[in-house]
């Protein structure tokens, strides 16, 4: 983790309570995830679920932030499923347009781990309903 992550999650901690009373990681300069390193190539990745995948720790990052760009908020008692675009992610843009990935494919495991997989199939099932419609 970067010197300023660290410095932030030991003066802060390992998490904010937001204005909406949920658990949110801590920022650095209200800016970045405290949590956000780049491996060699500049690509942005999470500190937390780097360590989950070296075995030095046994549990992923909060599901939040697994689904991100995938922002959750509840209506009613149903969850609205919303894009959040952050300049961060434009490489990743990039690259899911290029291979015509959508955002929902390139979160598959994280939609996954919070719905189910039955949950996805739907998802699949409804795009490609809705798909044939449009063509």
């Amino acid at each position: 983790m970067p010197a300023a992550g660290r410095e932030v999650v030991d003066s802060i901690g390992v998490f904010e309570i937001a204005p909406d009373n949920t658990m949110v990681t801590p920022l650095v300069n209200r800016a970045e995830c405290a949590y956000l390193t780049f491996d060699d190539s500049g690509i942005a990745q999470c500190a937390i679920e780097k360590a989950f995948d070296d075995g030095i720790i046994n549990y992923r990052k909060p599901i939040s932030c697994h689904l991100y760009p995938i922002r959750i908020s509840r209506v009613g008692d149903a969850d609205a499923l919303n894009y959040d675009r952050w300049t961060i992610c434009d490489a990743a843009r990039t690259e899911g347009r290029e291979k015509a990935l959508k955002v929902f494919q390139f979160l598959k495991k994280p939609l996954i781990r919070k719905y189910g997989r039955a949950w996805y199939e739907q998802l699949v099932f409804a795009e490609n309903e809705l798909f044939k419609k449009k063509h």
